[in-house]
């Protein structure tokens, strides 16, 4: 269901962005014979991201926390990706295995709603990168969670399916609070319905840069792109 209502997002545009900032560091596909770049993927969702970077030639391990997301990833059948259940506050490398590129995309990070989480994600982010690797995530703004989003009640239809969206943000404590309740057809007139409560919280780039410095980051790139910017954090 999470996809029937995610098809009008532009995942191939933001793919593109990525895939040209992680060359510019040296985050290569595979070209010439050489496999691409292994890519860890925290909060993969569906892979539908994850898709656009395994197709620009990249190697791509996600993890996310919930196990129906993993389930409908690993359903796809994507060239060059594995999902797997994992929390982005602990390190899901083992052994001593490190990468060169840790990604985290559409608003994951937003769902560090204390300070200690966002610190844990970057703290084992840092375990798992190899030095000058980089850690690149996007974070939506508070302009758009205030503005755009705010106090307002949102819906959406498919052909068999529905959702109502109740949103509401605390500006004290930079909190975005919504309950999505969808509708779906069973078979004939009879429906179901089941209601999700999300919270995601908004960080300034100092609270970043502050907490990425802490954890051996410095803060490379801050970029505003329509409603998130894009974090470029690299491992000295």
């Amino acid at each position: 269901m999470y996809d029937m209502f995610m098809r009008d997002i532009p995942y191939g545009r933001w793919a593109e962005y990525v895939i040209e900032r992680l060359r510019a560091y040296g985050i290569e596909p595979q070209h010439s014979g050489r496999n691409g770049e292994l890519i860890l993927e925290l909060g993969c969702g569906t892979g539908n991201m994850s898709r656009y970077l395994c197709m620009g030639g990249y190697r791509v391990v996600g993890i996310d926390l919930s196990p129906y997301m993993v389930k409908e990833a690993s359903r796809k059948l994507i060239p060059g990706f594995e999902a797997y259940v994992g929390d982005m506050r602990v390190p899901f490398l083992q052994d001593g295995r490190r990468c060169r590129c840790i990604v985290s995309l559409c608003d994951s990070m937003n769902y560090l709603v204390k300070n200690s989480d966002l610190e844990l994600a970057v703290k084992a982010a840092a375990a798992q990168l190899e030095e000058g690797g980089i850690f690149l995530f996007d974070m939506k703004t508070e302009d758009f969670f205030k503005e755009e989003l705010g106090d307002n009640v949102f819906a959406d239809r498919r052909k068999k399916a529905a959702y109502i969206w109740e949103n509401h943000y605390d500006t004290r404590r930079h909190l975005n609070i919504y309950n999505i309740t969808f509708y779906y057809r069973i078979i004939g007139g009879l429906y179901g319905s089941f209601t999700e409560h999300h919270v995601q919280r908004t960080y300034s780039r100092r609270q970043v840069a502050d907490i990425a410095g802490k954890y051996g980051f410095t803060l490379k790139e801050c970029s505003l792109r329509g409603e998130r910017e894009y974090y470029i954090l690299q491992k000295i």
